[in-house]
């Protein structure tokens, strides 16, 4: 959700907190991003995991959508982070 902020609020010194989401990298979609997917070309291995920091360049952010439907080409590995429930 993005709050705008009104040209009078910006010279009084004003600065309301911006919230943007982060949405899927899969051109066309507009849904939140809930995963991040890397690769190791050279491994020949694709992981899905937590979603990364703002700040990290390597990946791509996913939706719950895409991020279950992606599959590997043949030969690669697939790794998917399962969160624990903390039952054992």
């Amino acid at each position: 959700m993005k709050r705008w902020m009104k040209a009078q609020d910006h010279v009084r010194g004003e600065y309301p907190a911006v919230i943007m989401k982060r949405l899927c990298t899969t051109p066309t979609c507009t849904s939140e991003a809930v995963v991040t997917l890397t690769y190791d070309y050279d491994g020949q291995v694709a992981a899905i995991g937590p979603l990364a920091p703002p700040s990290a360049q390597a990946g791509y952010d996913l939706c719950e959508r895409h991020a279950s439907r992606f599959t590997v080409p043949a030969g690669w590995t697939l790794l998917r982070h399962v969160e624990s429930s903390g039952d054992s």
